[in-house]
């Protein structure tokens, strides 16, 4: 009996390893899902979204956030530049509350995938980072019934972007050149983002930023929100 016993042991420790190796992932999966879904809302009552993005249904799969958006057909009539900022804030302020609300997940640094369809067009938008340490720094493209028809590369104007944001007065600066001087301390800093070092390098920033123009870090973080897409 006791060596019927001793044969069965390995075999019952290498289920119960085995089923807790398989739930883990899968809580982990869902609480994962459940922090994009609520970000997801989140964003989408916020500004204009509400008017062109509703029910967003997320997936990761493969290390890539996938979100498929109910768009109206208005979208369709729109230009692609236009349909493009539109996912690519979307995509930006994700990735921004990912990054400094739920780090800990490491969901920030992988493929964002949104997709959208109208009764006669299916839109894809794919948004990559080309560093993990450079949050901010990534490349994006739509594509319209699988035809690329708009990239963050032809988005060589910044400028032409700004006309929806108000300047706003903060402690007697103008907002935007609050941002401008974080954004320059920051590329002399990190050799323009080559020699980043996130922990150390963004409290230097932002202590900086802080010192010159008197702020908190509350109004920095509505100023950086506010005006990153741009840049």
């Amino acid at each position: 009996m006791k060596k019927k016993f001793i044969c069965l042991l390995p075999i019952l420790l290498l289920l119960t390893f085995t089923l807790s190796a398989y739930t883990i992932p899968t809580y982990k999966s869902n609480k994962t899902i459940q922090i994009v879904s609520n970000l997801s809302e989140s964003i989408i009552k916020k500004d204009y979204f509400d008017d062109f993005f509703r029910n967003p249904e997320v997936k990761i799969i493969k290390n890539e956030i996938q979100i498929n958006l109910e768009v109206p057909n208005l979208f369709n009539n729109m230009e692609a530049r236009g349909q493009f900022v539109l996912l690519e804030k979307f995509s930006r302020d994700l990735r921004y509350f990912l990054f400094h609300d739920y780090k800990k997940y490491n969901l920030y640094c992988i493929t964002i995938k949104l997709t959208a369809n109208t009764k006669i067009n299916s839109f894809k938008y794919i948004n990559k980072l080309k560093n993990e340490k450079l949050v901010y720094s990534d490349e994006s493209k739509l594509l319209l019934n699988k035809k690329v028809i708009f990239t963050s590369s032809e988005l060589k104007e910044p400028k032409e972007l700004s006309s929806p944001y108000e300047v706003e007065i903060v402690h007697g600066y103008k907002d935007i050149d609050i941002f401008n001087y974080s954004l320059h301390f920051f590329k002399i800093l990190t050799s323009n983002g080559r020699d980043y070092h996130p922990k150390e390098d963004d409290i230097l920033v932002l202590n900086a930023v802080k010192d010159k123009f008197e702020i908190s870090t509350d109004e920095y973080n509505k100023i950086y929100h506010k005006y990153y897409l741009l840049y």
